[in-house]
Protein backbone atom coordinates (compact mmCIF):
# COMPACT_ATOMS: atom_id res chain seq x y z
CA UNK A 1 0.00 0.00 0.00
CA UNK A 2 2.93 2.39 1.07
CA UNK A 3 4.47 1.59 -2.84
CA UNK A 4 1.31 2.79 -4.20
CA UNK A 5 1.18 5.62 -2.68
CA UNK A 6 4.16 6.60 -3.44
CA UNK A 7 3.53 6.11 -6.96
CA UNK A 8 0.39 8.71 -7.61
CA UNK A 9 2.84 10.84 -6.03
CA UNK A 10 5.48 10.69 -8.03
CA UNK A 11 3.60 10.83 -11.17
CA UNK A 12 0.89 13.41 -9.56
CA UNK A 13 2.37 16.31 -11.76
CA UNK A 14 3.11 14.33 -15.16
CA UNK A 15 -0.41 13.31 -14.98
CA UNK A 16 -2.08 16.07 -13.96
CA UNK A 17 -0.06 18.54 -16.68
CA UNK A 18 -1.15 15.70 -19.29
CA UNK A 19 -4.44 16.96 -18.20
CA UNK A 20 -4.07 20.23 -18.80
CA UNK A 21 -2.63 19.58 -22.02
CA UNK A 22 -6.13 17.94 -23.13
CA UNK A 23 -8.26 20.41 -21.31
CA UNK A 24 -6.40 23.15 -23.57
CA UNK A 25 -6.02 21.32 -26.78
CA UNK A 26 -9.88 22.26 -27.80
CA UNK A 27 -9.18 25.79 -26.78
CA UNK A 28 -5.74 26.67 -27.42
CA UNK A 29 -5.73 29.07 -30.18
CA UNK A 30 -4.86 31.36 -27.25
CA UNK A 31 -7.98 33.82 -28.06
CA UNK A 32 -10.08 33.49 -25.16
CA UNK A 33 -7.27 36.15 -23.32
CA UNK A 34 -7.90 38.30 -26.23
CA UNK A 35 -10.49 41.00 -27.16
CA UNK A 36 -11.67 43.29 -30.39
CA UNK A 37 -10.29 45.92 -28.13
CA UNK A 38 -7.24 43.84 -27.02
CA UNK A 39 -6.13 41.78 -29.68
CA UNK A 40 -3.45 39.46 -30.20
CA UNK A 41 -0.46 39.51 -32.55
CA UNK A 42 -0.37 36.40 -34.41
CA UNK A 43 2.43 37.47 -37.56
CA UNK A 44 4.84 39.73 -38.72
CA UNK A 45 4.52 40.06 -42.27
CA UNK A 46 8.09 41.07 -43.67
CA UNK A 47 8.37 41.99 -47.68
CA UNK A 48 11.27 43.69 -49.15
CA UNK A 49 10.44 44.68 -52.64
CA UNK A 50 7.33 42.95 -52.62
CA UNK A 51 9.02 38.86 -51.20
CA UNK A 52 8.78 37.51 -48.17
CA UNK A 53 12.13 38.59 -46.32
CA UNK A 54 14.60 35.36 -45.88
CA UNK A 55 16.44 37.85 -43.72
CA UNK A 56 16.97 36.96 -39.84
CA UNK A 57 18.37 40.25 -39.06
CA UNK A 58 14.68 41.71 -40.15
CA UNK A 59 12.54 39.39 -37.51
CA UNK A 60 15.46 40.31 -35.09
CA UNK A 61 14.24 44.05 -35.34
CA UNK A 62 10.73 43.46 -34.62
CA UNK A 63 9.89 45.18 -31.22
CA UNK A 64 7.07 42.79 -30.17
CA UNK A 65 6.56 39.30 -31.73
CA UNK A 66 4.00 36.69 -32.10
CA UNK A 67 3.61 33.88 -29.42
CA UNK A 68 5.14 30.52 -30.47
CA UNK A 69 2.87 28.06 -32.06
CA UNK A 70 2.18 25.37 -34.60
CA UNK A 71 -0.38 26.81 -37.35
CA UNK A 72 -3.53 28.18 -35.19
CA UNK A 73 -2.78 26.69 -31.73
CA UNK A 74 -0.73 28.58 -29.25
CA UNK A 75 -0.48 25.93 -26.41
CA UNK A 76 1.33 27.81 -24.46
CA UNK A 77 -0.49 30.83 -23.96
CA UNK A 78 -3.41 28.60 -22.95
CA UNK A 79 -1.38 27.38 -20.05
CA UNK A 80 -0.43 30.85 -19.19
CA UNK A 81 -4.23 31.68 -18.92
CA UNK A 82 -5.07 28.21 -17.29
CA UNK A 83 -1.78 29.30 -14.49
CA UNK A 84 -3.65 32.59 -14.30
CA UNK A 85 -7.07 31.22 -13.23
CA UNK A 86 -5.56 28.88 -10.83
CA UNK A 87 -4.54 31.64 -9.11
CA UNK A 88 -0.81 32.82 -7.26
CA UNK A 89 -0.06 29.04 -5.75
CA UNK A 90 2.39 26.19 -6.95
CA UNK A 91 0.47 24.82 -9.52
CA UNK A 92 -0.96 28.18 -11.01
CA UNK A 93 2.81 29.27 -11.25
CA UNK A 94 4.02 26.36 -13.19
CA UNK A 95 1.63 26.56 -15.76
CA UNK A 96 2.41 30.56 -15.95
CA UNK A 97 6.40 29.42 -16.05
CA UNK A 98 6.43 27.44 -18.43
CA UNK A 99 3.76 29.27 -20.63
CA UNK A 100 3.82 31.92 -22.47
CA UNK A 101 1.97 35.81 -21.50
CA UNK A 102 0.09 36.65 -24.49
CA UNK A 103 1.20 39.06 -27.48
CA UNK A 104 -1.34 42.13 -27.11
CA UNK A 105 -0.53 43.84 -30.48
CA UNK A 106 1.46 47.18 -28.82
CA UNK A 107 1.06 49.92 -31.70
CA UNK A 108 4.00 51.92 -30.30
CA UNK A 109 6.36 48.89 -30.38
CA UNK A 110 4.68 48.26 -34.01
CA UNK A 111 5.73 51.95 -35.05
CA UNK A 112 9.15 51.50 -33.91
CA UNK A 113 9.60 48.50 -35.57
CA UNK A 114 8.37 50.35 -38.73
CA UNK A 115 10.76 52.77 -38.23
CA UNK A 116 13.80 50.71 -37.21
CA UNK A 117 13.13 48.28 -40.31
CA UNK A 118 13.72 51.47 -42.49
CA UNK A 119 16.54 52.29 -40.47
CA UNK A 120 18.31 48.57 -41.13
CA UNK A 121 18.34 49.17 -44.72
CA UNK A 122 19.77 52.52 -44.73
CA UNK A 123 22.46 51.51 -42.87
CA UNK A 124 23.14 48.83 -45.19
CA UNK A 125 23.45 51.65 -48.14
CA UNK A 126 19.72 51.80 -49.60
CA UNK A 127 19.70 55.69 -49.12
CA UNK A 128 16.12 55.87 -50.32
CA UNK A 129 14.41 53.00 -49.02
CA UNK A 130 10.86 53.39 -48.64
CA UNK A 131 8.77 51.82 -45.93
CA UNK A 132 5.07 51.17 -45.60
CA UNK A 133 4.13 49.52 -42.47
CA UNK A 134 -0.16 48.95 -41.53
CA UNK A 135 -2.04 46.06 -40.00
CA UNK A 136 -4.47 43.96 -40.26
CA UNK A 137 -7.63 42.98 -38.05
CA UNK A 138 -9.62 40.19 -37.71
CA UNK A 139 -11.67 39.94 -34.82
CA UNK A 140 -9.64 39.00 -32.31
CA UNK A 141 -6.33 38.85 -34.65
CA UNK A 142 -4.15 41.53 -35.84
CA UNK A 143 -1.49 40.63 -38.49
CA UNK A 144 1.29 43.43 -38.35
CA UNK A 145 3.36 44.13 -42.30
CA UNK A 146 6.01 45.68 -43.10
CA UNK A 147 6.63 46.43 -46.62
CA UNK A 148 10.12 48.18 -47.57
CA UNK A 149 11.13 49.18 -51.48
CA UNK A 150 15.18 49.68 -51.04
CA UNK A 151 16.00 51.08 -54.14
CA UNK A 152 19.12 50.72 -55.28
CA UNK A 153 22.20 50.20 -52.65
CA UNK A 154 24.87 52.78 -52.87
CA UNK A 155 28.35 51.27 -53.40
CA UNK A 156 31.92 52.37 -52.84
CA UNK A 157 33.70 53.50 -56.45
CA UNK A 158 36.33 55.62 -54.17
CA UNK A 159 38.13 55.77 -51.09
CA UNK A 160 40.93 58.04 -49.31
CA UNK A 161 42.01 58.76 -46.52
CA UNK A 162 44.03 62.46 -44.84
CA UNK A 163 44.19 64.06 -41.54
CA UNK A 164 44.50 67.53 -40.48
CA UNK A 165 47.88 66.56 -38.88
CA UNK A 166 50.64 66.53 -41.78
CA UNK A 167 52.27 63.88 -39.55
CA UNK A 168 49.67 61.77 -39.31
CA UNK A 169 48.76 62.12 -42.98
CA UNK A 170 52.61 60.63 -43.70
CA UNK A 171 51.60 57.98 -41.42
CA UNK A 172 48.00 57.62 -43.37
CA UNK A 173 49.93 55.83 -46.60
CA UNK A 174 50.80 52.83 -45.02
CA UNK A 175 47.40 51.78 -43.36
CA UNK A 176 46.17 48.75 -45.08
CA UNK A 177 42.18 49.90 -45.80
CA UNK A 178 39.76 47.77 -44.48
CA UNK A 179 37.09 48.89 -47.41
CA UNK A 180 37.48 48.22 -51.07
CA UNK A 181 35.96 49.76 -54.12
CA UNK A 182 32.63 48.25 -55.25
CA UNK A 183 32.16 47.28 -51.39
CA UNK A 184 28.25 48.60 -50.42
CA UNK A 185 28.61 51.70 -47.83
CA UNK A 186 27.30 49.09 -44.96
CA UNK A 187 27.03 51.87 -41.43
CA UNK A 188 28.55 48.55 -39.50
CA UNK A 189 31.73 48.47 -41.89
CA UNK A 190 32.42 52.01 -41.90
CA UNK A 191 32.48 51.74 -38.18
CA UNK A 192 34.40 48.45 -38.04
CA UNK A 193 36.93 51.18 -40.66
CA UNK A 194 36.84 53.40 -37.71
CA UNK A 195 37.65 50.93 -35.00
CA UNK A 196 40.80 49.33 -37.07
CA UNK A 197 42.20 52.99 -38.14
CA UNK A 198 41.56 54.27 -34.84
CA UNK A 199 43.85 51.08 -33.69
CA UNK A 200 46.20 51.62 -36.55
CA UNK A 201 47.18 55.28 -35.06
CA UNK A 202 47.69 53.74 -31.63
CA UNK A 203 50.00 50.59 -33.40
CA UNK A 204 52.30 53.60 -34.70
CA UNK A 205 52.63 55.80 -31.34
CA UNK A 206 49.94 57.76 -30.89
CA UNK A 207 48.85 56.90 -27.69
CA UNK A 208 45.75 59.22 -27.07
CA UNK A 209 44.28 58.42 -30.55
CA UNK A 210 40.51 57.42 -29.60
CA UNK A 211 37.74 57.32 -32.20
CA UNK A 212 36.64 60.77 -31.87
CA UNK A 213 39.64 61.12 -33.92
CA UNK A 214 38.28 59.53 -36.99
CA UNK A 215 35.17 60.04 -38.77
CA UNK A 216 33.94 59.86 -42.27
CA UNK A 217 32.56 62.03 -44.92
CA UNK A 218 30.43 60.50 -47.85
CA UNK A 219 29.34 62.31 -51.13
CA UNK A 220 26.64 60.46 -52.91
CA UNK A 221 25.67 63.46 -55.58
CA UNK A 222 27.42 61.43 -58.26
CA UNK A 223 24.32 58.35 -57.63
CA UNK A 224 24.50 55.03 -56.61
CA UNK A 225 27.23 53.64 -58.32
CA UNK A 226 29.73 56.15 -58.22
CA UNK A 227 29.50 57.44 -54.07
CA UNK A 228 33.33 58.34 -52.47
CA UNK A 229 34.09 58.33 -49.10
CA UNK A 230 36.66 60.08 -47.22
CA UNK A 231 38.17 58.64 -44.01
CA UNK A 232 39.34 62.05 -41.75
CA UNK A 233 41.48 61.83 -38.77
CA UNK A 234 41.33 65.18 -36.73
CA UNK A 235 43.75 64.97 -33.73
CA UNK A 236 42.94 68.22 -32.81
CA UNK A 237 38.92 67.81 -31.54
CA UNK A 238 39.43 67.24 -28.34
CA UNK A 239 43.04 68.85 -27.83
CA UNK A 240 45.53 67.37 -25.60
CA UNK A 241 49.17 65.82 -27.18
CA UNK A 242 48.62 64.80 -30.63
CA UNK A 243 51.91 63.48 -31.20
CA UNK A 244 53.61 60.29 -31.31
CA UNK A 245 55.11 59.22 -27.82
CA UNK A 246 57.53 56.82 -27.02
CA UNK A 247 57.92 54.42 -24.11
CA UNK A 248 60.64 55.96 -22.10
CA UNK A 249 60.23 53.09 -18.78
CA UNK A 250 59.41 49.63 -18.58
CA UNK A 251 58.73 48.39 -14.97
CA UNK A 252 57.60 44.12 -14.31
CA UNK A 253 56.77 42.88 -10.69
CA UNK A 254 56.51 39.24 -11.12
CA UNK A 255 55.98 38.31 -7.72
CA UNK A 256 52.91 41.14 -7.54
CA UNK A 257 50.50 40.92 -4.40
CA UNK A 258 47.12 42.90 -4.17
CA UNK A 259 47.54 42.56 -0.54
CA UNK A 260 51.34 43.79 -0.32
CA UNK A 261 52.35 45.86 -3.14
CA UNK A 262 55.20 46.99 -2.00
CA UNK A 263 57.29 43.63 -0.96
CA UNK A 264 59.86 43.72 -3.36
CA UNK A 265 63.52 43.51 -2.52
CA UNK A 266 65.10 42.15 -5.35
CA UNK A 267 65.46 45.23 -8.32
CA UNK A 268 67.46 44.09 -11.62
CA UNK A 269 67.87 45.94 -15.03
CA UNK A 270 67.99 43.75 -17.90
CA UNK A 271 69.53 43.84 -21.48
CA UNK A 272 67.25 45.59 -22.65
CA UNK A 273 66.43 48.18 -19.83
CA UNK A 274 63.49 46.74 -18.51
CA UNK A 275 63.23 46.80 -14.98
CA UNK A 276 62.53 43.64 -12.90
CA UNK A 277 61.38 44.00 -9.08
CA UNK A 278 60.60 41.06 -7.63
CA UNK A 279 60.52 39.41 -3.72
CA UNK A 280 63.57 37.03 -3.11
CA UNK A 281 64.16 36.84 -7.09
CA UNK A 282 62.01 34.50 -7.85
CA UNK A 283 61.94 34.95 -11.16
CA UNK A 284 65.29 34.83 -13.50
CA UNK A 285 65.43 38.29 -14.93
CA UNK A 286 66.32 37.10 -18.08
CA UNK A 287 63.58 35.14 -18.49
CA UNK A 288 60.41 37.76 -17.43
CA UNK A 289 63.23 39.76 -20.39
CA UNK A 290 62.56 37.27 -22.88
CA UNK A 291 58.45 37.63 -22.05
CA UNK A 292 58.32 40.72 -22.74
CA UNK A 293 57.42 42.71 -26.67
CA UNK A 294 57.86 45.96 -25.85
CA UNK A 295 60.87 47.62 -26.07
CA UNK A 296 62.49 51.10 -24.21
CA UNK A 297 62.76 53.78 -26.26
CA UNK A 298 60.45 52.66 -28.64
CA UNK A 299 57.33 54.20 -30.19
CA UNK A 300 53.93 53.00 -28.09
CA UNK A 301 52.47 50.10 -30.20
CA UNK A 302 49.28 48.62 -29.18
CA UNK A 303 49.89 45.18 -31.00
CA UNK A 304 52.82 44.74 -29.06
CA UNK A 305 50.94 45.28 -25.52
CA UNK A 306 48.15 43.20 -26.99
CA UNK A 307 50.86 40.46 -28.03
CA UNK A 308 52.81 40.65 -24.37
CA UNK A 309 49.62 40.20 -22.51
CA UNK A 310 48.84 37.30 -24.66
CA UNK A 311 52.13 35.56 -24.19
CA UNK A 312 52.32 36.25 -20.33
CA UNK A 313 48.89 34.93 -19.66
CA UNK A 314 49.65 31.78 -22.26
CA UNK A 315 52.83 30.74 -19.75
CA UNK A 316 50.62 29.03 -17.38
CA UNK A 317 52.76 30.61 -14.55
CA UNK A 318 50.81 33.82 -13.49
CA UNK A 319 47.41 34.02 -11.75
CA UNK A 320 46.72 37.85 -13.27
CA UNK A 321 48.58 40.04 -15.67
CA UNK A 322 47.78 43.69 -15.27
CA UNK A 323 48.86 46.62 -17.45
CA UNK A 324 49.42 50.13 -16.87
CA UNK A 325 50.56 52.57 -18.92
CA UNK A 326 50.90 56.63 -17.36
CA UNK A 327 51.60 59.37 -19.60
CA UNK A 328 54.75 61.07 -18.08
CA UNK A 329 56.93 64.31 -19.11
CA UNK A 330 60.04 61.97 -20.06
CA UNK A 331 57.73 59.92 -21.80
CA UNK A 332 54.81 56.45 -21.83
CA UNK A 333 55.80 54.46 -18.22
CA UNK A 334 54.83 50.82 -18.69
CA UNK A 335 53.90 48.81 -15.73
CA UNK A 336 53.61 45.27 -15.44
CA UNK A 337 52.02 43.58 -12.56
CA UNK A 338 52.46 39.86 -12.21
CA UNK A 339 50.46 37.94 -9.66
CA UNK A 340 52.17 34.17 -9.69
CA UNK A 341 50.17 30.85 -9.13
CA UNK A 342 50.70 29.68 -5.80
CA UNK A 343 53.27 26.73 -5.78
CA UNK A 344 52.27 23.19 -6.34
CA UNK A 345 53.20 20.03 -4.86
CA UNK A 346 53.56 16.78 -7.00
CA UNK A 347 54.27 13.34 -4.72
CA UNK A 348 54.14 9.80 -6.41
CA UNK A 349 53.73 6.61 -4.86
CA UNK A 350 55.79 3.78 -6.37
CA UNK A 351 55.41 0.00 -5.20
CA UNK A 352 57.28 -2.03 -6.12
Amino acid sequence: MTNFTAKIHRFFYPVLFGAALLFTTASCSGLKQASTEKPLLVKNDIRINGRPTLSDDDFDIMRQRPNKGLGNIRMFVSLYGLGSKLGDNGMGNWLKRIGESPAYFDPIAFNASATQLKQHYFNQGFYHADDTAFTEQKGKKVIAHYHITTGEQYSISEYSLRSTSRFIDSVLAYYPKGLELTDALNAERIEEEQLALTNFLKDQGYYTAQLGWVYFEIDTTAGPLASGITGVVDPFIFGGRVERQRISKITVRPTYSFQNSNAENDSTRTIHGIDVLQKDRLFRPGFIDEQIYLQRGAYYDQNLLRATYKNLNSLGVFQTVEFNVQPKDSGLHATLNLVPLPKRSVSANLEG
